[in-house]
């Protein structure tokens, strides 16, 4: 952003303003801030689902909308000794949580996120 318009593009002959439009249309904070909060509350049922121990209240909320709600509710669970069994190898660092449990299609803690592909 710079001078509160999009400076991401990379176009020719097409029209900024169509293109801000179209992010403000599927990417505007609003949304972004409904999607963090779909995330945030899934995130917790799959912990709630395998038996996590965590303290909701310690869990630090995004103050920004394009920053991730995985990583403190990782934070928050990994500090509990009897949640390291539980993830076993998720347990060692966020990267294999998110790339082998969030992101995994076959694993028990997969997170859709195409869902929040808009392309129309």
């Amino acid at each position: 952003m710079f001078q509160n318009e999009n400076i991401e593009i990379l176009a020719y002959n097409i029209n900024p303003n169509i293109i801000n439009e179209w992010c403000e249309k599927y990417y505007s904070d609003e949304i972004l801030r409904e999607q963090q909060d779909i995330l945030y509350r899934r995130l917790l049922e799959k912990c709630d689902e395998h038996g996590l121990v965590y303290d909701e209240k310690r869990i630090k909320k995004p103050t920004k909308v394009y920053e991730y709600v995985e990583n403190p509710i990782y934070e928050e669970i990994i500090k509990y000794h009897e949640n390291h069994t539980i993830l076993g190898e998720f347990a060692k660092s966020f990267n294999i949580f998110f790339r082998k449990g969030l992101s995994n299609l076959e694993s028990s803690y997969f997170m859709n996120y195409s869902e929040f592909i808009m392309v129309k």
